[in-house]
């Protein structure tokens, strides 16, 4: 029985995906993020610290009881076995 040869070997090819997978990965991600960058420094919208108050809040009702059950989800059913009376 005769074998298939390839006529290039593995290491071009996994070569090849890896530089593909970075040319990918760059075009991708790296290349967006430098375009959409600036070299201008942010706008901030006020020149002093923003100063945080406490607020009272009243929660009504002030306790939340949850009551469920939960369903079987499974195709076993548990069977119910009944034990039978001892006759004396």
């Amino acid at each position: 029985m005769n074998r298939y040869g390839n006529s290039v070997p593995r290491a071009v090819f996994s070569f090849a995906a890896v530089a593909m997978t970075g040319l990918v990965l760059s075009v991708a991600v790296v290349v967006p993020a430098k375009v959409g960058s600036s070299q201008e420094t942010p706008h901030v919208a006020s020149s002093q610290p923003a100063m945080l108050t406490p607020t009272n809040v009243a929660l009504s009702p002030s306790r939340i009881e949850v009551f469920g059950a939960r369903e079987q989800k499974t195709a076993y059913q548990p069977r119910q076995v009944q034990r039978l009376k001892q006759q004396s």
